[in-house]
């Protein structure tokens, strides 16, 4: 159930985020990714993906940090 949920959100967010690229004159919709935290990382081992002692340097941060992120998704359940 969340998964599905999770996968229309996100295609909610891109339809909207592409009407406005196109109202705007942006033709690069086709270049777009998109970086999901939960798939990305093991969720069964994340100390990988935490960091040296610094949260700035987890893999989340880096991904945040990085010049082609443009936008930032947060996807919450009702809890």
């Amino acid at each position: 159930e969340e998964f599905p949920l999770l996968i229309r959100s996100l295609e909610r967010f891109a339809v909207a985020k592409a009407a406005l690229a196109w109202r705007n004159r942006q033709s690069k919709m086709l270049e777009w990714s998109y970086w999901i935290c939960a798939l990305a990382n093991n969720q069964f081992e994340v100390s990988h993906a935490i960091g040296e002692g610094d949260v700035m340097t987890s893999s989340f941060a880096v991904a945040l940090q990085a010049a082609s992120c443009k936008s930032v998704a947060a996807v919450l359940d009702s809890n």
